[in-house]
Formats: structure tokens, C-alpha cells, sequence
């Protein structure tokens, strides 16, 4: 048995940070990788606390949940 770190094998952005590369559907699960997906929120958007309730609830209104989730987290 090797003594790899698990955490190796995740996907990873520039700064290191975990992120999951797989494709989501509408309601944020993941598919399975090389299935279309929903384009994902931008992150790091600065938005005002008003522009971000705004987003928000348009995705919502969209039956976005998880990405209105993601834009309030400022993610």
C-alpha cells in the first residue's frame, strides 16, 4: 500500500483550493464527467447586498437553487 494523500487526486484551481470539476445539472448535482451541464455562477463577482438578494432570486426563479446558493456565498 502506497501512502498517498486521498486529497491528491482532487480536482484543484491556480491557488490550490479544492473544486470540483464535474458538470451540474439546474438543481447543483453533479454529473458524471463529459456530460452537458448548466454554466456555472462566476465567482469572485463583487456585488452589493442588494445586486447579490437581485441574483439571487432570479436564480431562484429560474429553479437554480443551489447556484442562487453558491452567488450569496460570494463564491
Amino acid at each position: 500500500m502506497t501512502n498517498t494523500d486521498a486529497s491528491d487526486a482532487r480536482d484543484r484551481d491556480a491557488d490550490g483550493r479544492a473544486r470540483s470539476a464535474r458538470p451540474r445539472d439546474g438543481l447543483g448535482r453533479p454529473l458524471p464527467y463529459g456530460a452537458e451541464g448548466v454554466a456555472r455562477q462566476p465567482e469572485g463577482v463583487k456585488r452589493t447586498p442588494d445586486e447579490t438578494v437581485t441574483e439571487a432570486q432570479g436564480l431562484l426563479d429560474a429553479g437554480k437553487p443551489f447556484h442562487a446558493h453558491r452567488g450569496v456565498r460570494g463564491r
